[in-house]
């Protein structure tokens, strides 16, 4: 992840090893406290997640992420593809916070 700005950081409640950074190239995840990163969203099957703005992990399954983009939300478990586009009743929502 040399040389790419980072946007947000969250940190798994279940696994406190796995972090997970959004960035201006999409979302990277460490499992092993941020010594090695991997990149987990691929924009060329998942249009829009770049620039990854926000990022929550769900307290009670750590394979659901939730990613804020400056485009829409979405929600998916790790390593699906596509991901899911969060839609609420006034439109789209700007950014999740999971509380736990």
């Amino acid at each position: 992840m040399k040389n790419i700005p980072i946007y947000a950081l969250a940190q798994s409640t279940q696994n406190p090893n796995m972090i997970l950074a959004g960035t201006a190239k999409g979302v990277y995840a460490s499992y092993d406290s941020a010594n090695s990163w991997e990149k987990i969203s691929d924009e060329t099957k998942v249009p829009g997640m770049v620039f990854v703005e926000s990022l929550a992990i769900d307290p009670r399954n750590s394979d659901i992420i939730y990613a804020g983009t400056w485009y829409r939300p979405y929600k998916t478990p790790l390593f699906a593809v596509p991901a899911q586009i969060i839609s609420g009743l006034l439109g789209e929502i700007a950014t999740v916070k999971i509380c736990g």
